[in-house]
């Protein structure tokens, strides 16, 4: 219970500054646009590329578990 209580903390207090920081300028609407804003020019490019690696790890993961449902539906055989 402490430990949750812990990460609900942590996650208001993420939340207050990501609002600060929508909020710091005009124009801000994305997390590319904060990149840029703390980092410049190099840190919109990094959390451009870190939110498509991110998308592309849930997609590849998503298409290996339907794969591993197939693979049972057609040859009755459990894949761990």
């Amino acid at each position: 219970m402490i430990v949750m209580f812990f990460f609900a903390i942590v996650c208001c207090y993420t939340a207050d500054l990501m609002k600060h920081c929508f909020e710091s300028q005009e124009g801000i609407i994305s997390y590319p646009d904060i990149g840029e804003a703390a980092f410049g020019r190099y840190g919109r490019l990094i959390i451009s590329v870190r939110i498509c690696l991110a998308s592309a790890i849930v997609f590849v993961e998503h298409c290996l578990f339907s794969l591993k449902e197939a693979l049972y539906y057609i040859y009755r055989m459990k894949v761990n």
